[in-house]
């Protein structure tokens, strides 16, 4: 018996286990990465950056470059990860583990809101799931997690699928928030 569409995404506690799967095999596959120091870009993005280590820099996210605080010149603003790294920052100062730990907790969020997204699309739990756990496995998502700098490229994913997942349960609720007949709203 197939489930109705509506029903795939408002219950999502009859998928705890699937969850649970994804979370296990996640830090089982990451946590090795946990004691590794931080390197490379870590040291201008996070380590030297005096913006991300005190909050009265905050207002400098949205002007200034990822690695001003550094001193140094980018072309890269992201004042998302800015405030992810402060929050860390302020969390784990300069512990590792910690910075690995939240790289690891994005990227399994993102493989549970890929199951949930190819299970509405999809309307098939197998293929979500094994779908969702390739993504997470993948060696191609190593550097994305196990590089504390890499953040931003979870952080992007998490934000995309959140859209989708939105989007997909505001498609299936039939609630249109703006009845005016111009094309923005039938997009």
């Amino acid at each position: 018996m197939e489930q109705q569409p509506l029903c795939l995404l408002k219950k999502p506690n009859s998928y705890y286990l699937v969850i649970l799967l994804l979370v296990v095999v996640g830090f089982v596959l990451y946590t090795n990465s946990f004691p590794n120091q931080m390197f490379w870009d870590d040291d201008d993005c996070i380590l030297k950056n005096q913006f991300i280590q005190n909050w009265q820099y905050f207002p400098k996210y949205f002007s200034e470059n990822l690695i001003a605080g550094a001193g140094l010149l980018s072309n890269y603003w992201r004042p998302i990860l800015l405030t992810a790294f402060s929050l860390e920052w302020h969390l784990w100062k300069d512990w590792a583990p910690g910075y690995h730990f939240v790289n690891t907790s994005f990227h399994i969020t993102d493989a549970i809101l890929l199951f949930f997204i190819l299970l509405y699309i999809f309307k098939n739990r197998w293929l979500a799931f094994f779908t969702a756990l390739v993504f997470l496995v993948h060696p191609l998502q190593t550097e994305a997690v196990t590089y504390v700098s890499g953040l931003g490229d979870s952080l992007s994913v998490f934000f995309m699928f959140l859209g989708i997942l939105f989007y997909l349960k505001f498609r299936i609720s039939k609630k249109h928030l703006c009845k005016a007949p111009h094309i923005s709203c039938r997009l």
